[in-house]
């Protein structure tokens, strides 16, 4: 059966460079498929001592079984996908799904959203169009 992608979803996707080509991140999928297929992503980063950071989600180690370090949304790296391509890239295991996010986790995700100093204002548009928040 196709992958078929859905809000609270996780996907480590590849997000190497060249001095890490194996590097992935989780990404969230925050929003249902809209009417253009297409869902909104944002990824979790570890935080760094001495390295600035997005304070609107913060990660605990526990709250989902991928975060091992304290962690956050980094909503300047949120993305939309097309359905198609995200159902090609996990049945094509170049995304790996892995365990959904918690509703409590989700909402809290979500409600940075509309908090963060650093998401693009066409990606916050974009949520508040698909979800009404």
């Amino acid at each position: 059966m196709p992958y078929a992608p859905r809000r609270g979803h996780t996907l480590l996707i590849p997000s190497g460079t060249a001095s890490s080509p194996d590097q992935m991140h989780l990404f969230v999928i925050i929003t249902e498929r809209c009417d253009a297929n297409r869902h909104l992503l944002v990824n979790l980063s570890t935080i760094r001592k001495g390295v600035h950071f997005d304070p609107a989600c913060i990660v605990e180690v526990g709250q989902h079984p991928f975060v091992t370090a304290r962690s956050y949304i980094a909503y300047r790296l949120a993305r939309t996908d097309h359905a198609a391509h995200l159902t090609k890239c996990v049945d094509g295991w170049t995304f790996h799904q892995r365990e959904d996010v918690s509703p409590q986790l989700l909402a809290r995700i979500c409600d940075g959203v509309l908090q963060s100093e650093f998401i693009k204002r066409a990606d916050r548009r974009y949520f508040r169009e698909v979800t009404g928040l």
